[in-house]
């Protein structure tokens, strides 16, 4: 590979996007025959939620060397998020056929139901996954690509078998203590004084709209009901609120958020805030600026609704809730690419579940701002009626797309995007019991909350 182009992926790892691209664009001045140069510019302007334009450019690459293994998977990658499913199988087995020992390709077969125990390649996938000298990251792949498979062909213990195969090669430690550190902090700092001290600090619009939620909830779900709604757009996971609490740490040494909220003069506070409502008010309408409310369905912002209600106090909340069971074993079954690393055990995830429902049991108690819940099991069983209800929540009128979110043309990145792209089912409900003996810890580390 050309060392500027080199350089450019350095750059992109790095999340310096604006100059990955500005030597990307250099290079192909000059060199516009070059594949490599292509690939590289699609994976800028998939960075930059480009979807359509970082397909243009792998494909292009592609026409010009079609044996670039990591272009085909990408390539696959960027078209599920639209929903082009078939295409996207064809570039993973392309990609596959030049590299067997891509882990993720065989995952992202078994994610879209694309591989069976039937399957030639799903015995390359378990080998890959059964070879203990293969890379580690690629082997922990093919060991949930397997489990799947597995788990499609009912063959259940053995599919929970590469499922802790899988998350053991995660290597992961439980972070949940930092969580449960902020929650304390948070009981101690966020009460009706402080709200309605720093009410007129915020930004009273309504249009952000937040879908929160444990990992696996039916975040996705909800958000893609919201957004067939032709006045609610969707802007997916954002990360900038995890963001704006590390600059507000900055703002006195040795000060953690949310002790900070108290620690410093209110003028200047009021000018943070202030700032952090414009900031993201102007990170939605990159998404969408004409809907009259946006989705950030970030479901771990339930950390941060303290926050959130000081910015936007009158902004929307929906909540969603789902058998603490079923969520445990989908983390479990999910490999999530980063920020899970509690996923990666029951006695982790259990952890995880003991930690949000405090979290959320605190908010319900003290945050001024309207809160809508949502429960999965009856949204895939009562479909309208609980669309409905949401709708009716954000003041809309009732549209009857609503109910077809899998014709919703919008991107998905998360781990549900097959899911949410079918006909909404009831076939996920109460899956943990085809596994009711190997969750039997999990049961009775939830206690109370596993019936819930």
């Amino acid at each position: 590979m050309d060392p500027i182009l080199r350089d450019a992926l350095t750059a992109l790892t790095q999340n310096r996007v604006d100059e990955a691209k500005a030597q990307t664009r250099a290079f192909l001045i000059a060199n516009y025959d070059n594949a490599l140069a292509w690939y590289v510019a699609g994976l800028c302007a998939l960075k930059r939620e480009a979807v359509f334009n970082g397909i243009a450019c792998i494909e292009k690459a592609l026409a010009i060397d079609p044996k670039i293994a990591e272009a085909h998977q990408n390539l696959g990658v960027a078209l599920s998020r639209i929903g082009r499913f078939d295409e996207a199988i064809a570039h993973w087995r392309d990609a596959i056929s030049l590299n067997p020992s891509s882990g993720e390709c065989y995952q992202y077969l078994s994610e879209v139901k694309s591989l069976s125990t039937e399957d030639a390649v799903f015995t390359m996938a378990k080998s890959l996954a059964d070879n203990a000298s293969a890379n580690t990251h690629q082997r922990r792949s093919a060991a949930f690509a397997v489990a799947t498979a597995l788990h499609g062909a009912e063959k259940f213990s053995q599919a929970f078998n590469y499922y802790e195969l899988g998350n053991r090669l995660a290597g992961a430690k439980s972070d949940v203590t930092v969580e449960t550190m902020l929650l304390r902090r948070s009981q101690e700092i966020f009460d009706e004084d402080l709200f309605t001290s720093l009410r007129a600090v915020g930004d009273h619009s309504t249009r952000p709209l937040f879908v929160i939620g444990m990992p696996r909830s039916g975040t996705t779900l909800v958000e893609q009901v919201l957004a067939s709604h032709s006045q609610i757009g969707a802007a997916g996971e954002l990360s900038d609120l995890s963001g704006m609490a590390g600059t507000l740490r900055k703002l006195k040494d040795g000060v953690e958020y949310p002790h900070i909220l108290r620690a410093v003069p209110e003028k200047i506070l009021r000018k943070v805030l202030g700032d952090f409502s414009n900031q993201y008010s102007k990170r939605l309408a990159e998404f969408d600026g004409e809907a009259r409310y946006v989705v950030d369905k970030a479901p771990t912002n339930y950390r941060f609704l303290g926050l959130i209600s000081l910015m936007f106090p009158e902004a929307r909340i929906i909540y969603c809730q789902r058998s603490p069971m079923d969520i445990a074993l989908s983390c479990f079954q999910a490999n999530f690419a980063k920020g899970q690393p509690w996923s990666f055990s029951l006695a982790g995830i259990a952890e995880k579940l003991h930690s949000h429902h405090a979290f959320i049991e605190f908010w319900q108690q003290v945050l001024p701002n309207p809160i809508h819940t949502v429960q999965y099991e009856t949204l895939v069983s009562q479909t309208e009626q609980e669309a409905r209800r949401m709708i009716d929540f954000c003041g809309l009128p009732w549209e009857a797309q609503c109910v077809r979110p899998h014709e919703n043309t919008s991107q998905v990145q998360t781990a549900s995007k097959w899911q949410v792209r079918q006909p909404i089912n009831k076939g996920s409900i109460d899956r943990w019991r085809r596994y009711e003996a190997e969750l039997e810890p999990l049961r009775q580390a939830l206690g109370g909350l596993a019936s819930e």
